[in-house]
């Protein structure tokens, strides 16, 4: 069974509203702003259970079946050049 959404309202003032809810005729446009406020309230990795590692962000590999797996950081592109230099 899915769990329930507990969501928190702040008290805003008139000039927030205005800026958060866009007009569309005379109706307010939710959408949007529910869409966010939905978005805002998933976790950052969304796993299948609990105990779940996830998939890798770059290559999408199990990291249940791989705990050690980690790729090699990008090197510094300010220190790009330093690889073209030649010593003989």
């Amino acid at each position: 069974m899915a769990d329930l959404l507990e969501v928190q309202f702040m008290p805003l003032s008139a000039a927030t509203v205005e800026t958060l809810l866009v007009l569309a005729g005379e109706e307010l446009a939710l959408g949007r702003w529910a869409r966010d406020a939905l978005a805002l309230t998933l976790p950052a990795q969304l796993t299948c259970r609990e105990e779940c590692a996830g998939l890798c962000g770059q290559c999408g590999a199990n990291l249940n079946e791989d705990p050690d797996h980690h790729h090699e950081a990008a090197p510094d592109p300010r220190w790009a050049k330093l690889g073209e230099l030649k010593f003989d």
